[in-house]
């Protein structure tokens, strides 16, 4: 059996050379005639499957040496350079209706004894037309795959999606603010954030926020970008404030420990200088608006006392940026894929 798609197949050089030669006129204008019907083409793609929900922009890190991926490798490295990611929580199988996320090789090492290590980066969500496994590959999944994409959003939906991007956008540069390295290490594992886009925003946010698996997974399925776009906004709404406390509860006791904030350790004061001026931010705001100065007691919204402080935990890393050693729940998948059927 083939395994080169037709749609997928390279263009053969001296063919098009001799069909220029002949009438290139002729060839351009059957060029363009097959580029619109090519566009109505579903695709044709090999399957990895994994339990853990990706989304656009995301590297995907693999170690393959399964007989059936190193073949899919084999096929792919020459041709499109690209295969479909499958989300599988249950029996790694395919159904049609299913999400597959497309991810397009940036480097592969093929190793002296046929395995293989990859570096992808997750294009776009497509959904699954037709499913089969290929006799003879001990197993290896393909699928045809179209596009799959949110619903429109016009008219009045259009502003709150707008809205709802801004205060997510917002939102989060203050979470970034808090500590210098959350944005490069984000940046790495997520690329970086998509804007003037809605739909395109609220999935990168989604890969991001602190939210459960299954329920990031019902996100990368739904076609709803405002719905979406609300979800993560709770979640960074939660994350900033586990971040504030936490660094409050850093300040204060660094500063019962030295006393001063000139005798500060330098490590991680940024952190701790950027909540103080939101702090301070906050409390002239609420002030100014008062038409007074005077003293005011009430504690500052998303902050915690010195008395609470000490029983938090330290400040949750941004979900789906973990450590290399954490490879049950990383998107960089970095672990092998001996577990996988």
């Amino acid at each position: 059996m083939c395994h080169v798609a037709a749609e997928n197949a390279a263009e053969n050089i001296i063919i098009k050379s001799m069909a220029m030669a002949i009438d290139s006129h002729l060839y351009s204008s059957r060029l363009e005639e097959f580029a619109e019907e090519k566009a109505s083409w579903t695709t044709l793609y090999p399957i990895f499957y994994y339990n853990s929900a990706l989304f656009p922009g995301s590297r995907l890190a693999l170690h393959l040496f399964e007989p059936r991926y190193k073949l899919m490798m084999k096929r792919v490295v020459d041709t499109t350079r690209s295969f479909a990611y499958v989300p599988n929580f249950t029996n790694y199988s395919a159904q049609v209706g299913d999400i597959a996320l497309i991810a397009d090789l940036r480097n592969v090492e093929f190793l002296a004894d046929g395995r293989c290590l990859l570096d992808a980066v997750i294009l776009k969500r497509m959904k699954i037309v037709e499913h089969y496994v290929e006799d003879g590959t001990q197993g290896l999944h393909y699928c045809r795959v179209k596009e799959y994409n949110d619903d429109a959003v016009v008219g009045d939906a259009l502003s709150m999606a707008q809205d709802l991007q801004t205060t997510a956008v917002t939102l989060l540069t203050a979470y970034l603010e808090m500590d210098p390295n959350r944005r490069r290490a984000i940046e790495e594992e997520h690329g970086p954030m998509p804007r003037n886009h809605p739909e395109n925003l609220s999935l990168w946010l989604t890969a991001i926020s602190a939210i459960p698996d299954r329920d990031r997974f019902a996100l990368l399925s739904s076609k709803d970008t405002i719905d979406r776009l609300r979800r993560c906004i709770s979640s960074l709404e939660s994350m900033l404030q586990r971040s504030r406390q936490n660094a409050l509860g850093a300040f204060n006791s660094l500063f019962s420990q030295s006393g001063s904030l000139d005798s500060l350790p330098a490590t991680g004061v940024s952190s701790v200088q950027s909540l103080m001026e939101q702090i301070t931010s906050v409390l002239l705001g609420r002030r100014q608006r008062s038409g007074s100065f005077e003293e005011d007691d009430d504690e500052v919204p998303g902050l915690m006392s010195d008395a609470d402080s000490s029983d938090e935990e330290e400040d949750d890393m941004v979900e789906g940026v973990v450590p290399s050693d954490s490879e049950e729940t990383a998107p960089h998948l970095t672990s092998d894929d001996s577990s996988l059927p």
